[in-house]
C-alpha cells in the first residue's frame, strides 16, 4: 500500500478514538518532515542555519498534535497541509527572533553560509506570509509541492484532481507570488 493509503488508514483511526494511531502517524511521516523542515531551512531560513531540522519538527508537533485533535483531517490531503502550515508557523516565530550573538565569528563577520542580511529575511518571511495569503487551492498546491517536495503528479493524486490542474494552480499561485519580487523565485520548479 502507497503512504497516501497508510496515512489515510491512520487518520481514521485517529477520528475513531484509537490513540496509538497518531503516534504510529508521526512515525510514518516523521522522515517526510524532517526532509521539508530541512529544506525550508537551507533554502528559505539561511539566518536559523545552527538549527536542526528534527529540531525545528520538535517545535511544530504540540501544534500539530492540537490541530489533530481539534480538526480531526479526514484525508492526508487535509493532515500534509496543517502539517505545512505549523511548520511554517513555527519558522516564522524562528525568523523574527532576534540573532544570538552566538553565530557571528569572533570578529564580527558571518560564519559558514549564514547570511543575516536584513533584506534577504524580510523579503523570506514576506514570501512566507503571502502563501499564507493564497486562495485555498492555491496555497495546497504551493505547501505540497514548495514545502512537502511532493511530485505534481503526488499533489494531484492527494489532491483529487488531475495532473494537469495541479500544473495550473503551481502556474496561477508562482504568478501571485512572484509579484512580490522582480526576480524569479529560485524553487520555480518544483518536481514534476
Amino acid at each position: 500500500m502507497d503512504s497516501v493509503g497508510i496515512v489515510q488508514i491512520l487518520l481514521d483511526r485517529i477520528r475513531a478514538g484509537d490513540d496509538g494511531a497518531r503516534n504510529e502517524l508521526f512515525e510514518k511521516t516523521y522522515d517526510r518532515l524532517v526532509r521539508l523542515a530541512a529544506k525550508i531551512l537551507s533554502a528559505d531560513f539561511p539566518r536559523l542555519a545552527n538549527h536542526e531540522a528534527e529540531s525545528i519538527l520538535h517545535q511544530a508537533l504540540p501544534r500539530l498534535i492540537r490541530a489533530l485533535e481539534d480538526l480531526g483531517p479526514a484525508a492526508p490531503r487535509d493532515y500534509y497541509l496543517i502539517a505545512a502550515q505549523h511548520m511554517r508557523w513555527v519558522l516564522l516565530d524562528l525568523s523574527r527572533r532576534p540573532t544570538p550573538l552566538s553565530m557571528l565569528s569572533r570578529d564580527g563577520s558571518q560564519e559558514g553560509n549564514l547570511t543575516l542580511d536584513p533584506a534577504a529575511l524580510a523579503e523570506w518571511s514576506e514570501f512566507h506570509e503571502q502563501v499564507e495569503r493564497l486562495p485555498e487551492k492555491y496555497r495546497e498546491v504551493t505547501e505540497l509541492l514548495w514545502y512537502h517536495g511532493l511530485t505534481q503528479a503526488e499533489a494531484a493524486n492527494l489532491l483529487g484532481v488531475s495532473d494537469r490542474t495541479v500544473k495550473s494552480r503551481w502556474r496561477e499561485a508562482r504568478l501571485r507570488l512572484g509579484r512580490l519580487f522582480e526576480e524569479e523565485s529560485p524553487h520555480e520548479n518544483p518536481t514534476d
